[in-house]
């Protein structure tokens, strides 16, 4: 499980920054666990803040990515983490902070899938993807 490093109880945050996620394979394959043996978990969702709050609500990358589409709110992207993030104002007035993993923050979880030689991936959760993830997969892992 490489998902879940901020989340609803902490600030906000990526939710599998990419050098937390390839730290945690290493960590695990430096207990001797064969690689052909390990499953990444990659997320296919984010958790929506109030600014500066440590309470947010699950949002699928799905419904994320077609908020952006439709011009209700533009993506930046995170350096460090690697990961994808969005900062608005809501119906209310109030800053909001979204932290999601896309099928571009995804593709790179795959990159270390396939540098580590691992089994393969599990998503967390099936549905909540954004539409290019499994073309993603496809042209990441399948080619």
């Amino acid at each position: 499980m490489t998902y879940d490093y901020s989340h609803s109880g902490t600030k906000p945050g990526p939710v599998a920054p990419l050098p937390w996620v390839e730290a945690n394979i290493k960590a695990v394959l430096q207990l001797g666990i064969s690689p052909e043996k390990i499953s990444l978990g990659i997320a296919s969702y984010g958790y929506d803040w109030p600014s500066g709050a440590t309470r947010a609500d699950v949002v699928s990358a799905r419904e994320v990515m077609q908020s952006i589409g439709q011009s209700v709110f533009a993506a930046e992207w995170d350096g460090p983490s690697q990961t994808p993030f969005v900062v608005y104002r809501d119906s209310r007035g109030r800053d909001r902070e979204i932290w999601f993993e896309n099928s571009a923050a995804s593709e790179q979880k795959m990159e270390l899938i396939k540098k580590y030689r691992l089994a393969g991936f599990y998503l967390w959760r099936l549905g909540y993807e954004d539409a290019l993830f499994w073309q993603t997969v496809k042209e990441s892992l399948l080619q």
